[in-house]
């Protein structure tokens, strides 16, 4: 059956709606600092880091940078235009997945309907999501992943296949998500050997693109020990982190909200058609329960669900009267509008940096110590981190910041969040290391218990941060400088804009 023609209109409006949700999120996060500080190490040394350069923990400890290329080209976006530079760079990665994505729902969508509702649904959970964080590379990755499968093994375009090898060799560079794809084309193949034998010809080729790729992602700086990091960050707990959390309805959140109504929607017509799962609905099934465990996984869900879906809903559409078709079409389209609005409100390629999810960052604190010239080793809340290197580095060197277990051992995160967050701080935790300076939010049981302590003096104060020095003599003249309050003072305003 030859797929029904769709207008161009609704074609414009449906890829208006996806795009204005990926282009939604410009807020400048923790980790956005320290991609932007690697990316201009990289730009200014002409080097990819192997060693840590950053932090004074542990310094110079090997370091794997599996998004290496990503935050070079997200530096020099930033470098040539400005923030809008980096709102361009994300957007042509979100304008690439819908053009990958779109073409084949509009060949498999049994009617405009299913088309439109096959795209604006998973756009608007994925922009809920895509952020200036690599991510977004295995977003497009997994996409191009299984289009390549899709028209290599299905459609017997075997050329396609050919281009896994050079997909994962490029993603191994940009993020660390790159298993993701390995994993998928496997099962995939693994999958399409169960189907008649005319079609399974394309297998032995489809199994050497595969193992040239597997071998191509070793071509990195990094080699096989890439590999050996990934490992340790999936099975290491990433307990207390917002996105690592599972799936819940109290408190129900947007996103929680948008995938139990993909997950509806897909799982509807998945069921309805059970006899007839195909290689896509199964890597979507897997995906499915991955984002239930883990919202972090939701947008690999949505981006598999929207390769699935033009099949579902069509079993759907077949069982619904016209009003239903409609009442279903509005209520998936609903959040894209909704989010279409919001946007319209700051429609300018502005990022904000006023993240009030972590408490937002200590501008003024940085300020105090750029004035002053308090630089040296600076123990740090790790959602602090990135933003201090990309304000104080070189000048400061920071304890922990969002590159995770790339660069920091397990127990020094867990150290660095028990002595920040815990009701019953170790006190000690700044002293085992060379530290100049504690900074951290006021409300923390720690700082308070550090700024009651005649062992630390107080240097500066507000309502977002506390800076701490120790009362030794290596910091004896800061020390002085506090009680003669010979300080210059910080400006008043807190930028809440990235430029």
């Amino acid at each position: 059956m030859n797929p029904p023609q769709v207008p161009r209109w609704l074609r414009a409006l449906v890829a208006f709606l996806c795009l204005a949700n990926l282009y939604f999120l410009r807020f400048a996060t923790p980790n956005v600092w320290w991609h932007l500080e690697v990316g201009q190490w990289i730009a200014q040394n002409q080097a990819v880091p192997r060693e840590d350069p950053f932090s004074y923990i542990r310094p110079l400890r090997p370091w794997i940078d599996h998004e290496w290329l990503f935050n070079l080209l997200l530096y020099l976006s930033y470098a040539a235009l400005g923030p809008a530079g980096m709102v361009l760079f994300k957007m042509a990665i979100g304008a690439g997945l819908l053009a990958f994505l779109e073409k084949e729902v509009r060949r498999r969508a049994l009617s405009p309907e299913v088309y439109a509702l096959s795209l604006v649904l998973p756009f608007t959970l994925l922009g809920r999501y895509f952020e200036f964080r690599p991510q977004i590379i295995t977003y497009l990755g997994l996409a191009a992943t299984l289009l390549v499968l899709e028209q290599g093994l299905r459609q017997g375009r075997i050329r396609r296949l050919g281009l896994l090898p050079l997909l994962f060799a490029l993603w191994a560079n940009l993020h660390g998500g790159f298993p993701i794809g390995v994993g998928v084309a496997a099962l995939y193949l693994l999958l399409f050997a169960f189907r008649p034998a005319k079609e399974r010809t394309r297998l032995k080729i489809g199994w050497v693109a595969w193992a040239v790729g597997l071998v191509a992602t070793l071509l990195t700086p990094y080699t096989y020990r890439l590999w050996l990091y990934i490992p340790q960050d999936v099975l290491y707990a990433h307990r207390g982190i917002e996105e690592w959390r599972s799936l819940r309805l109290r408190p129900l959140g947007l996103e929680d909200a948008l995938l139990l109504m993909l997950l509806w929607l897909w799982g509807l017509g998945f069921l309805l058609r059970w006899r007839r799962w195909e290689e896509r609905d199964a890597i979507a099934f897997l995906l499915a329960l991955a984002g239930m465990r883990s919202l972090r996984h939701a947008p690999l869900f949505a981006v598999a669900a929207v390769l699935s879906l033009p099949a579902s809903l069509g079993w759907v559409e077949e069982r619904l009267s016209r009003s239903g078709r409609r009442a279903l079409l509005g209520l998936t389209w609903l959040p894209g509008f909704m989010v279409l609005l919001l946007t319209c409100q700051n429609p300018l390629p502005r990022i904000w940096v006023a993240d009030q999810s972590m408490g937002g960052f200590p501008a003024q604190a940085v300020a105090f110590i750029k004035a002053n010239r308090l630089f040296g080793n600076l123990y740090n809340d790790m959602n602090w981190g990135g933003y201090l290197l990309w304000e104080l580095y070189p000048l400061c060197r920071v304890a922990m910041d969002g590159r995770y277990l790339t660069v920091y051992p397990p127990e020094v995160i867990e150290e660095n969040i028990a002595f920040f967050h815990s009701p019953n701080p170790d006190l000690e935790a700044p002293l085992r290391y060379p530290t100049d300076l504690v900074m951290g939010p006021p409300s923390s049981v720690a700082m308070q218990r550090l700024a009651a302590s005649p062992r630390w003096c107080v240097l500066y104060r507000d309502e977002r941060a506390m800076l701490l020095t120790p009362r030794d003599e290596a910091h004896r003249e800061w020390v002085e400088r506090a009680r003669r309050r010979e300080w210059q003072r910080p400006r008043d305003s807190v930028p809440f804009e990235l430029r």
